[in-house]
């Protein structure tokens, strides 16, 4: 006979049982949206598998090993510049083992890394708002923001993508151990905030990132400076991993960063934060695009507000990411990676802000703004993408053709090049990197100088084993300059 204790055993196991099925269904859709989100990325960057080197590339494509790379953790990986970034070196290492030195292999590296960075964004913008539509629109505008382009296509450029994808896990792992009270997970978090930091010096924000997401998310209600103190001690340990990561550094480079043109002054420093949300608000130089992003602000500005800790989170993310780049003399694309990161979620807070809202025309401009501002980051990501292609197709032609006019040279020759392009469009040819190019081409050890086609004759000794080329779009693009 069934008892009444056994009906509520039999219900009870039945209920979880149903609350388990559940749960692993909403995890399966959860995983499902990661393919779409995955798919567009790469349906995105896939025509970069056909560019080629450009600037470091040279110096970095199948000339790395894994004995090199270990050499790296206790030197700088900079090219003239103080860089610990041993890890990145290491990714070097391992495609060099996989694909030789093909090109294509590494460009697919690069995709990988930007895809699996925007899937990151969308499970730990899911994780924080419990928002799949939210955490999913983030990541797809992440995925297809033009900021993004050279990190991606410029293989000299993956420091930032690596550090962005450790960044994100460790964000992510923090966020589930604090809600499933398991510590592996952030033992699994600090362990990624050390990768991140061995990647790219960009990770240096990251406990600032978990205070805040401590502070805002998790804290228990009390006057503020109990509830800093509570989230500065939850996060103490990825501050000391800084600590150490910071150390290490000094101790290499005796805090000298060699290389870079800084500038502290507060007006500089003002100039490239306004040049940083110039792109993050892509095209808003442009009128039209200027009004869009206005339009979509005005209409969205109560859910930005009722949404206010995902709001600040995503403005702390996009305004600290480029900390680190602040105090540089100019401007770069990929300075604003990670920033880019903070802008998506802020995007999408106002794209879907606009969508759910009770009034038709709200929606209606909304799912408006959002498709012509979308197309318009694809149309621009293909045309970027385009600059980069003809940017490695003029770089692999200088060294063909000065081989082409000199198949062998002596020993210690030196090779004068002027007028060579810096840059194609937005894309890099050779800011840098024109010597390993040219080395790549010869058995014998030579020195290449490169000049601007507007210096004035070379005032230099003639000397036997010096050669002068000059640079000229077309067909034949290097031709040589008779000695006077």
């Amino acid at each position: 006979m069934v008892t009444e204790e056994t009906r509520e055993i039999r219900t009870e196991t039945v209920r979880v049982a149903a609350a388990k099925g559940s749960r692993s269904k909403f995890s399966l859709r959860i995983g499902a949206l990661l393919l779409p989100l995955t798919a567009v990325t790469f349906g995105t960057y896939y025509p970069a598998l056909r560019a080629q080197l450009v600037a470091d590339d040279f110096s970095l494509v199948g000339q790395i090993s894994f004995r090199d790379a270990m050499g790296y953790f206790h030197s700088s990986s900079g090219f003239g510049r103080n860089e610990y970034r041993p890890l990145t070196v290491m990714s070097y290492a391992i495609d060099g083992w996989f694909w030789g030195a093909n090109p294509a292999g590494f460009h697919l590296t690069n995709i990988l890394l930007h895809a699996i960075t925007a899937d990151l964004l969308y499970l730990t913008v899911y994780a924080l708002s419990a928002d799949i539509a939210l955490g999913w629109l983030a990541g797809l505008i992440f995925a297809i923001h033009p900021v993004n382009h050279s990190r991606v296509v410029w293989i000299a450029a993956r420091d930032g993508s690596i550090c962005a994808m450790f960044l994100m896990a460790s964000l992510l792992l923090y966020i589930l151990g604090r809600r499933r009270k398991r510590r592996i997970y952030r033992l699994a978090s600090a362990t990624l905030c050390g990768c991140a930091l061995l990647a790219y010096e960009g990770a240096i924000i990251l406990p600032a990132l978990l205070f805040a997401i401590e502070f805002l998310c998790f804290s228990r209600s009390g006057p503020l400076r109990r509830r800093a103190g509570e989230s500065l001690r939850k996060t103490g340990a990825f501050w000391g991993l800084t600590v150490v990561y910071l150390l290490v550094w000094q101790m290499l480079f005796a805090g000298n960063v060699r290389g870079y043109s800084l500038s502290f002054r507060l007006s500089d420093i003002a100039t490239n934060y306004a040049r940083l949300l110039s792109n993050l608000f892509y095209a808003s130089k442009q009128w039209v695009f200027a009004v869009l992003y206005a339009a979509l602000l005005v209409l969205s500005y109560r859910a930005l507000i009722a949404r206010w800790k995902l709001t600040a989170f995503g403005t702390l993310l996009a305004l600290l990411a480029f900390l680190p780049y602040c105090f540089t003399n100019g401007f770069a694309y990929r300075f604003g990676y990670i920033s880019a990161l903070g802008m998506a979620l802020l995007l999408a807070l106002c794209i879907l802000g606009t969508l759910r809202s009770a009034r038709p025309v709200y929606r209606l401009a909304g799912a408006g703004i959002a498709i012509v501002l979308c197309a318009w980051y694809l149309a621009e990501d293909q045309r970027l993408v385009g600059d980069w292609i003809a940017a490695g197709e003029i770089a692999n032609q200088i060294p063909k053709a000065i081989v082409k006019l000199h198949p062998r040279l002596p020993a210690g020759a030196l090779l004068v090049l002027k007028g060579v392009p810096v840059a194609h469009g937005k894309a890099y040819v050779f800011p840098v990197g024109l010597q390993a190019a040219i080395q790549h081409e010869y058995p014998v050890p030579i020195l290449v100088e490169q000049h601007d086609a507007s210096s004035p004759d070379l005032n230099r000794e003639k000397r036997a084993s010096m050669f002068v080329f000059e640079y000229k779009e077309g067909k034949e693009p290097v031709r040589e300059v008779a000695q006077h």
